[in-house]
């Protein structure tokens, strides 16, 4: 016969964990049987050593409560995990400049049904501490490689008004990389290089290089925020290396 027995504390606990395994019990059911032993044990001991006693129904409420709790705090363990995890494996990804050198990393997120891009630029040490970073929405844009020329060419811009040199500027764009490193090789894209060229010229010592997605997630981000909220003021922000406001 199914259900609990009358006599057998043994064979009731078989019973209930047996009916956890049951794919017919909804989840949120199964749920509820850990801590209905433990309020039962819980409430046994209040009642012995401290002779409180729960009714019913406040005993249930505090059950479904108990698993609840535990429910959310296993979601937010799994999600911490899940950044913690990410995190480290962009940090693994991202390589730091050379000693004297600084790396900025442009995030790029181009809105084709908005015609608009968001642009961001995170500047880091050669320890990888943050120095500067920033964010701005352009409006009008139509194309891809555009949204990425103008986000390149404002970074650059202002690296040169902080008077930035020896800088690794890192993109995710691998035709811009090459356009900018070998431009006859890419005679289409020889608007965009000259372009950025010219910009370049202004600094001592510059590096372009192409950085993989992982590595960029911060600077995309930010990008991203700039793009979903596109009146917002663009502002220089001060990262945790410190560095000077430019309104």
């Amino acid at each position: 016969m199914g259900g609990f027995d009358a006599f057998s504390l043994y064979f009731n606990l078989s019973y209930l964990f047996n009916m956890g395994k049951s794919r017919i019990l909804p989840q949120q059911i199964k749920r509820l049987f850990p801590w209905i032993l433990w309020r039962i044990w819980k409430n046994r001991n209040l009642f012995l050593f401290e002779a409180r006693a729960f009714h019913p129904l406040e005993t249930q409420q505090k059950i479904e409560d108990d698993a609840e709790k535990w429910s959310m705090a296993q979601i937010v363990d799994n999600e911490r995990e899940e950044e913690e995890k990410f995190d480290q494996e962009t940090q693994r990804m991202w390589l730091p400049p050379p000693t004297s050198w600084f790396k900025c990393n442009i995030g790029i997120a181009w809105s084709k049904k908005k015609s608009m891009v968001g642009s961001a630029w995170v500047l880091r040490n050669e320890e990888g501490k943050v120095c500067l970073h920033s964010r701005r929405s352009f409006m009008g844009v139509k194309t891809k490689n555009e949204a990425t020329l103008i986000s390149i060419l404002w970074a650059v811009n202002c690296m040169n008004a902080h008077h930035m040199n020896q800088v690794n500027f890192a993109v995710e764009a691998s035709e811009m990389v090459g356009a900018v490193n070998r431009p006859k090789a890419w005679p289409s894209f020889s608007f965009q290089s000259n372009e950025i060229l010219c910009s370049l010229e202004k600094m001592n010592a510059w590096k372009f290089t192409q950085e993989p997605h992982n590595a960029n997630r911060g600077a995309t981000l930010i990008a991203q925020s700039a793009s979903n909220h596109p009146d917002s003021n663009p502002m220089w922000r001060p990262g945790g290396g410190g560095g000077a406001f430019v309104a």
